[in-house]
């Protein structure tokens, strides 16, 4: 209740009285934690050099382990709520009997959110403890991991400390997304996507293409599991690969060898076309079916290199329109896309989303699309906090309320997106607008 009061959304499945946060966002978390810093900061109620944060792991661990009391005697069949106890639903805080040190729900209930104390295996993400109301007792020490960009599980919640730290904090742990990726057998392989959006196998494909790579190709078994090895996320959701069936033979596109290795889970379907996804450890085959992300590769120095054609000024795969204005080219992309992924897509490019960060600015690219108006065009400005910013550091005006409504909702991890005329507060688009500097060191286009 005191989270929907501050924060002003209810993402909970289940928000009876009393009842933990769950199915948040890790940036709207923080931006809980940073108000219930600023409030008992005002009311000279934190020592300095505290703040109101979640605990990290080692800090976790201490506490569900009673610190400095030792072994906990009552048994946790009755401090724990789990699958076997809890109706599988979640219950007010402190209705099983609480630990030796006093805490209820360490364990159960909902799972809690704690920093790593060393990077995460699966990058972009933070850390689950304590079994929840759907897991089994067993479960207890099990340690998840969960994506930043993603709304947390209705199983998931956040226990809040007063701790060490300082107000900077909160801007240092603010998500605005990055990259997924890992150098394997001299290749350089990406992540791209979000489970939000999705592509066409050909979208994926053409993609690499404007990015100078390609679509990624597995040379055997253990090449495969040096992958997921180095890239954990590729085997959690559905990816596609540069695989495609030709002539009743399964080929890697860009070499022409033959796939011809690997334990396929067949999906049967009737499309033509016939493309390569790897679900899990295994490959699998789709047709139009869309996939959540796609594994794009560059070979030995092609990635240092990777925007020559962008350099030639020869027209982009996707590209819509382009256009110069004072110091700055623009140019719109059709793809729909969530828009951290917009937003990488241009940094590989060696740009960024579009900030149209002055009246001029904005007026003359409302000018130059006034044709793409009926679509919703992701822009490089975010929302942090109770504030609009564009990505290179201005404020911006507050944009108009989004157009449409999510199933659940999220307040920090909005964008700023151009549609209709106007600036609107969204989270995906249907095109992109990416902008360079010309003439600078670190353009594509000098």
């Amino acid at each position: 209740e005191d989270f929907t009061r501050k924060i002003g959304i209810a993402p909970q499945m289940a928000p009876g009285s009393g009842n933990p946060v769950e199915r948040i966002l890790w940036n709207d978390l923080l931006f809980y934690w940073y108000e219930l810093t600023r409030i008992l900061k005002e009311n000279g109620m934190l020592p300095d050099n505290y703040i109101v944060r979640p605990l990290n792991e080692v800090e976790w661990e201490y506490a569900a382990n009673n610190g400095w009391l030792g072994k906990e005697r009552v048994p946790l069949s009755e401090r724990a709520s789990f699958a076997v106890n809890s109706q599988k639903r979640t219950w007010p805080a402190g209705r099983m009997k609480p630990s030796k040190l006093g805490l209820n729900d360490i364990y159960g209930n909902v799972a809690e959110i704690v920093q790593p104390v060393e990077p995460p295996r699966m990058q972009q993400s933070a850390i689950v403890r304590g079994g929840s109301f759907s897991d089994a007792p067993e479960m207890v020490n099990r340690r998840v991991e969960y994506l930043k960009y993603q709304n947390i599980p209705y199983n998931i919640g956040s226990r809040v400390a007063v701790a060490p730290g300082d107000m900077g904090y909160f801007d240092r742990e603010f998500f605005l997304g990055g990259a997924v990726q890992a150098a394997v057998r001299g290749r350089i392989y990406e992540l791209i996507g979000v489970k939000y959006g999705s592509f066409t196998w050909r979208q994926a494909d053409e993609l690499c293409r404007l990015l100078g790579g390609r679509l990624a190709e597995v040379d055997d078994k253990q090449h495969l599991a040096e992958l997921c090895n180095a890239l954990p996320l590729l085997g959690k959701w559905e990816a596609f690969l540069g695989g495609s069936l030709k002539n009743g033979q399964w080929i890697w596109n860009s070499s022409s060898r033959k796939i011809d290795f690997g334990s396929w889970k067949r999906v049967k379907r009737s499309d033509a076309d016939k493309y390569l996804t790897l679900v899990g450890n295994k490959f699998d085959r789709t047709g139009g079916r869309k996939s959540a992300i796609l594994l794009c590769e560059w070979d030995a120095g092609a990635f240092d290199n990777r925007n020559r054609q962008l350099a030639s000024g020869a027209k982009m795969p996707f590209e819509v329109t382009r256009f110069d204005y004072n110091d700055r080219r623009y140019m719109l992309f059709n793809l729909s896309c969530h828009w951290l992924v917009a937003k990488r897509i241009c940094e590989l490019l060696g740009g960024s989303l579009a900030c149209l960060d002055n009246k001029e600015t904005t007026e003359y690219v409302m000018k130059k699309l006034e044709s793409y108006k009926i679509h919703r065009i992701i822009l490089g400005g975010y929302r942090k906090r109770d504030e609009w910013f564009w990505l290179n550091g201005k404020k911006a005006n507050t944009p108009q309320n989004e157009h449409t409504i999510r199933s659940i909702p999220v307040a920090n991890l909005n964008c700023i997106a151009l549609y209709n005329g106007n600036l609107f507060n969204c989270q995906t688009g249907s095109m992109f607008l990416c902008e360079w500097r010309l003439n600078s060191a670190s353009s594509s286009l000098r």
